[in-house]
């Protein structure tokens, strides 16, 4: 009983991983978002997405996780139009209702 149960719980866990893959690619990726127009060009952007999943998984695999969140170094300063929509935006949505 107790080795069904190791073998229940292996399985669970490596159909988890296959989970957590493909919700990535999904989410992150954007995986299914692909506009083109036939099944073969659907299934190349699946396997390049894939790819390019994996190439990114193993490189940061060894990295600690505050070097893979910080991305203070690469992140470009907002433009001036960006800034002033944003405060046109808030401008409008904290005014008074008449």
């Amino acid at each position: 009983m107790a080795d069904l149960l190791v073998e229940l719980l292996e399985t669970v866990a490596a159909r988890w991983a296959i989970e957590e893959a493909f919700h990535d690619l999904k989410e992150v990726w954007g995986a299914e978002q692909q506009q083109v127009q036939t099944v073969g060009s659907s299934i190349g952007c699946w396997n390049l997405n894939g790819w390019l999943y994996t190439l990114v998984e193993l490189a940061s695999w060894d990295q600690p996780a505050p070097a893979l969140v910080d991305r203070s170094d690469r992140l470009s300063p907002r433009s001036a139009a960006t800034v002033e929509r944003d405060a046109g935006i808030r401008r409008a949505t904290s005014a008074p209702l008449a």
